[in-house]
C-alpha cells in the first residue's frame, strides 16, 4: 500500500522533470536566439528585439476599431436652423456609439470633415480660420457652424420687418394688469405659442400649467418645439379684448399669435384667409324730368344707322356741333368756361420747368403749320416770343391774361405750377 513518502517522492519526480523541461526550453530559445543573430549579421539587417521570457504570452495587437463617418449625410454650406439642428442629434448620436471622445482630437476632426461637403468646409477654413492642424473638437466647431447659420438666417429675415405688437395682459376684473411687447401676429399658425419669457412676464411659473392637448408644435416653420403645458390669458389690443390659449414651449422667445386669435383681436377680418372686399356704395339719384333733359331729346330725334356712309358722318357731326355750339364754336375765339373755380393738386416738391429747346419741323411742312400757327395767335391759343418762335399758352391762363404778358415773362413759369412751355421753329 502506498505511503506519504510514495506521494512526496512521486511530486518531487515530477517537479524535476519540470524544471528539466524549462532548462531545455531555455537552451533551446538561447540556441534560437544565436542562430538569428548569426542569420542576420549574414544577410546584413537588424535582428529583431526579444521575445518575451518563459512563460509570459506575446502581446497581442490592438484591435481598435477606426471611425467609419460614411454613414453619416454630409452638412451642406446651405443648411437651415432646423436641418442644421437636426444633422447636430444624428452626430451626437453617431459619436456617442463610436465613443469618439477615446479617439485622438485629429481622428475626430478628420471624421467631422469627412460629414462636411466642399462648400462648408470653405466656411470652417476661411470663416472660421479653422486649418485641418487646428487643435480644437467636433463640438466647438459645430458651434461655430451654428451660431453662422442662425447670423445668415437673421440677416436674411432683418430687412421684412414682421411686425412685432404689444397687448395688455388682463386679470380677473378686466384691468390691465401688465403689457408685453414681444408679440408676432402669425397668420399661419393654428396654435399660438409662447416661451418662457411670456410666462415668466405674466407671473407663472411651470406648475401653474394645465397639460396641452398640442404635445409638438411647429412654429415659424421650424422644427417640432417640445411644449410644456398650456394656458388661457386675457389680452387686449388696441380696443379689442379676447381670451386665447398659449402653448408654451422652452424653445421660442415671446408669443406667435395663432390666426384665430388674430382674427379674435381683429387683426385680421373675419373672413381670412378669402379676401377683403371692398365697400359696396350705392349711389341714390333722382332722375330727372324728361322736359329738363335736352341731351335725351336731342339724341332720341337724331338718327344714328348702325354703318353710317361719309355724308350721314357728315350730317351728323353738323348736327352735334350746332346743338353744342357753346362747345364746338371758335368763331369767336376761345371762351372761358363757366363754372366753379379751377383747382389744380401740385405736388409740395415739384419744380417747375419747361422745355427749352426748338421743334425742328420738315420744310414740306412748314407752310401749313405757319398759317396754322397764325390762326391760333388769331384765336388767341399762343403767343409769338419772336421771329419764327411761339409758346403754346397753358389750359389755365386766359387769353386776355396772355395777351398782356410781356415777351420776357412768357419764357418763364409761374411759380408752383407745372405747365410746360412748347417752342416751335420755323
Amino acid at each position: 500500500m502506498a505511503t506519504a513518502q510514495d506521494a512526496i517522492d512521486a511530486v518531487a519526480a515530477v517537479g524535476n522533470r519540470i524544471d528539466l523541461m524549462e532548462a531545455g526550453h531555455t537552451n533551446i530559445t538561447t540556441q534560437l536566439a544565436t542562430i538569428t543573430q548569426q542569420l542576420a549579421n549574414l544577410i546584413g539587417v537588424s535582428p529583431p528585439p526579444p521575445g518575451p521570457g518563459p512563460g509570459i504570452p506575446a502581446p497581442q495587437p490592438s484591435t481598435r476599431r477606426r471611425l467609419d463617418p460614411s454613414t453619416m449625410e454630409k452638412l451642406h454650406g446651405d443648411a437651415s436652423t432646423s436641418l442644421l439642428r437636426s444633422w447636430r442629434n444624428r452626430w451626437d448620436d453617431y459619436a456617442a456609439l463610436n465613443q469618439m471622445t477615446s479617439y485622438p482630437a485629429a481622428e475626430q476632426m478628420a471624421a467631422l470633415r469627412m460629414c462636411l461637403d466642399p462648400s462648408m468646409q470653405q466656411v470652417v477654413k476661411i470663416v472660421f480660420g479653422i486649418l485641418p492642424t487646428t487643435v480644437t473638437t467636433p463640438d466647438a466647431v459645430l458651434d461655430l457652424i451654428g451660431n453662422y447659420v442662425r447670423g445668415k438666417r437673421n440677416a436674411k429675415h432683418r430687412d421684412r420687418r414682421t411686425p412685432v405688437i404689444a397687448v395688455e395682459i388682463l386679470d380677473g376684473n378686466g384691468l390691465s394688469a401688465r403689457s408685453f411687447a414681444n408679440v408676432t401676429p402669425d397668420p399661419g399658425a393654428e396654435v399660438s405659442v409662447g416661451g418662457l419669457d411670456f410666462l415668466s412676464a405674466i407671473g407663472l411659473s411651470e406648475s401653474d400649467l394645465s397639460s396641452s392637448s398640442f404635445d409638438l408644435v411647429m412654429a415659424d416653420k421650424s422644427a417640432p418645439l417640445l411644449s410644456i403645458g398650456q394656458r388661457d390669458v386675457r389680452i387686449r389690443y388696441g380696443e379689442q379684448a379676447a381670451t386665447i390659449t398659449v402653448v408654451i414651449c422652452p424653445e421660442i422667445h415671446g408669443v406667435l399669435l395663432s390666426w384665430l386669435d388674430c382674427i379674435a383681436l381683429r387683426i385680421l377680418h373675419s373672413d381670412y384667409p378669402l379676401p377683403r372686399l371692398p365697400a359696396s356704395v350705392q349711389t341714390v339719384t333722382t332722375p330727372a324730368s324728361r322736359s329738363n333733359d335736352v341731351t335725351s331729346d336731342f339724341l332720341e330725334t337724331l338718327n344714328i344707322p348702325s354703318s353710317p356712309s361719309a355724308e350721314q358722318k357728315a350730317e351728323i357731326k353738323a348736327a352735334v356741333a350746332n346743338h353744342f355750339s357753346d362747345v364746338f364754336d371758335q368763331s369767336t375765339g376761345l371762351r372761358c368756361m363757366s363754372g366753379p373755380e379751377m383747382v389744380i393738386q401740385l405736388q409740395e416738391d415739384a419744380i417747375p420747368y419747361y422745355v427749352n429747346g426748338a421743334r425742328p419741323i420738315p420744310f414740306a411742312d412748314r407752310p401749313e403749320v405757319k398759317q396754322l400757327l397764325d390762326d391760333y395767335v388769331e384765336q388767341g391759343l399762343i403767343v409769338p416770343l419772336g421771329e419764327s418762335c411761339y409758346v403754346i399758352v397753358p389750359f389755365f391762363l386766359r387769353p386776355l391774361d396772355v395777351m398782356r404778358r410781356s415777351r420776357a415773362e412768357a419764357g418763364k413759369q409761374r411759380a408752383g405750377r407745372r405747365a410746360v412751355w412748347f417752342r416751335l421753329s420755323l
